[in-house]
């Protein structure tokens, strides 16, 4: 529990956001269509050795870029 304490509080300050701010990334659920910036994430999983993108938590569908020119 010591730990965890110091973590919430040191956290925050090696992704530079508020303490508010990182209690608002820690609520955004799976599947949600909130978003963190890019570089907050991969400090995470920096921080935590997650592999990259394991933090992701929704798919972005995107045509290529040649499938839309082909439309159009």
């Amino acid at each position: 529990m010591k730990d965890y304490k110091k973590a919430m509080k040191i956290i925050p300050r090696i992704l530079n956001v508020s303490e508010n701010t990182f209690h608002n990334y820690r609520n955004i659920q799976l599947g949600e269509n909130k978003d963190i910036p890019y570089e907050k994430v991969k400090r995470l999983e920096l921080l935590f050795g997650i592999g990259d993108g394991k933090l992701e938590n929704y798919q972005i569908e995107c045509k290529h870029i040649t499938e839309i020119l082909k439309e159009n």
